[in-house]
Order: structure tokens, then C-alpha cells, then sequence
């Protein structure tokens, strides 16, 4: 019996030793991990380590991960536990980004947290980097292209008379330009004329023609009863009826006693017909 007494307590030994089953750790037996909390601003790598989130990154330490800033955003720091909207005027267009990039110049952007700028319409230029809008060219300037820097200025012989024009406008027969980013057409005065459209200048009406309005396209001629003087810029014809020898003595524009007064632009007959066409006479 001693023997077998013997043998029971040896086999304790050996169950109580190095081969022995090894303890679970405390919450084993329930199946929780137990996992060290991180701060903000940090990551699990292990359950039982953390590490300082990564610029370019956002982090709520409770995850086991970093999370990358989505386009729109960034983070230049490390240890975030957020990322910043991009400002209006910038611009991200990949995960992780550290900074915002301004928009270059020729667009803009109004919006926060943008993945990309925008073109500038033509008729508008910006040019400084950040934009925020763009910038319609002034009255006497214009841009047919998109993407500008600069307005054009008109040349002479053309204008503009709004903002964000795309074109310049050439100046009307009867009209002109004669200086650079006009904002207006010029109307020839009384005693001149102009025939074609872009013009820098006015015709004075010759000798034997006469032009008595604003911003005219044509110079009339002598009429029935009246006569322009033999100078140049005439404004005002003369009233020659009964008097001939004070008429402008060209081949058929002599003056013709007993007309009427002659309509403007056109010329008088002595019949009940009415006005001749316009640039004919009767003499």
C-alpha cells in the first residue's frame, strides 16, 4: 500500500510541472481579446501597441488602421485625428494628400473641399493663383478664349461696351474709333460721313456735298432748289430757288426755280410723284 501511495503522488508532481496545461489568461475563458485603447491621433498595429497616425491621414484610435484623407482634403500633420476641407480656391484630386494646391492661374474655384479648378469662361481672366472667381473683362476689352490671364484691348476701328465680352465689335458706317479699349463708337459729325464699317476716321463731305446730321453712312447731294457751297465739311446746303447763279455750278445739280424743300437723303422733283431714291437728283 505504500507503493501505490507513492505512485499517486508522483504523478501529481508531474501534472503540476513544465508539461503541465498552461493557465488561460484572464477574459480567455470568455473569447475577448483584450486590446490596449490608442489615443486620437493614433492606430492599432498590434493589440497591444499603437502608432502616431501618418500625415496625409486621419485617425479616432479605435481603429486598426490609418484613414487616408479622400480628395478634397488634406493633413499636413501627423497624429490627426481629422483632415481639413480644402479652402475655396484649392483643390486635392488624390487620397492622402499633405497640402491643397491653388488653382492655377486662368481658373478658379468657389467651393470648399473641391477636387478640382475651373477654366475661366471666355470674356473672363484671373491672374493670380487661389482664385476664387473670375474676373469679367472691363468695358473696352474682351477674351474669345477660355483659360485666360488678360483681356484684349480693342483696336482702333472697334470697341466694347459691357463687361465680359467675348469679341470686339467693329464701329458702323456713319461711325469710327480712333483710340485703343474704346468703350463706345464715335458718330461722325455734321459736314462728314463714313461709308464703311471699322474706321478710324470720317470722309469731310467734298465740295458740292453737304451732310447736316450725327453719325452718317453717306454725304447727300445738291437737290432741286438747293445748293451745298463750294467748300469742304459742309453741314447745310443753301436755299438757291429763283436765284441760279448762287447754285453750285456742277453739270446737272444746278438749282431749279420754283422747287420745293428737298427731304433728307433724297432729292425733289417738280411732279406730284413724291421723293426721288435716295443719292438721285433731278436738275
Amino acid at each position: 500500500m505504500v507503493f501505490a501511495s507513492s505512485f499517486v503522488s508522483a504523478a501529481l508532481v508531474m501534472l503540476s510541472g513544465v508539461n503541465a496545461l498552461p493557465q488561460p489568461e484572464e477574459g480567455a475563458l470568455s473569447g475577448r481579446v483584450v486590446t490596449t485603447s490608442c489615443n486620437p491621433g493614433s492606430y492599432h498595429t498590434t493589440t497591444t501597441a499603437c502608432t502616431v497616425c501618418p500625415a496625409g491621414s486621419s485617425c479616432d484610435g479605435t481603429s486598426g488602421k490609418s484613414q487616408l484623407c479622400n480628395p478634397g482634403s488634406y493633413q499636413p500633420n501627423k497624429n490627426s485625428t481629422a483632415c481639413i476641407l480644402t479652402a475655396a480656391g484649392y483643390y486635392t484630386n488624390q487620397k492622402g494628400a499633405t497640402q491643397a494646391t491653388a488653382c492655377p492661374t486662368g481658373s478658379y474655384q468657389s467651393n470648399k473641399n473641391s477636387t478640382a479648378c475651373i477654366g475661366n469662361p471666355a470674356g473672363y481672366y484671373t491672374n493670380q493663383v487661389g482664385s476664387t472667381k473670375a474676373i469679367a473683362c472691363s468695358p473696352g476689352y474682351y477674351q474669345s478664349n477660355t483659360n485666360s490671364t488678360s483681356c484684349i484691348a480693342t483696336t482702333s476701328g472697334f470697341y466694347t461696351n459691357s463687361s465680359g465680352s467675348v469679341a470686339a465689335i467693329g464701329t458702323p458706317p456713319g461711325y469710327f474709333t480712333n483710340v485703343t479699349a474704346a468703350t463706345k463708337a464715335t458718330p461722325c459729325n455734321p459736314g462728314s460721313y463714313q461709308s464703311y464699317s471699322n474706321q478710324t476716321f470720317c470722309y469731310g463731305a467734298p465740295t458740292g456735298r453737304w451732310q447736316s446730321m450725327y453719325g452718317q453712312a453717306v454725304v447727300c447731294a445738291t437737290c432741286c432748289g438747293w445748293a451745298a457751297p463750294l467748300v469742304n465739311n459742309n453741314v447745310n446746303p443753301v436755299n438757291c430757288t429763283g436765284s441760279k447763279p448762287n447754285a453750285w455750278p456742277g453739270s446737272g445739280d444746278g438749282c431749279i426755280s420754283a422747287a420745293t424743300t428737298c427731304v433728307h437723303a433724297k432729292t425733289c422733283v417738280q411732279s406730284a410723284s413724291g421723293a426721288c431714291p435716295a443719292g438721285n437728283f433731278t436738275g
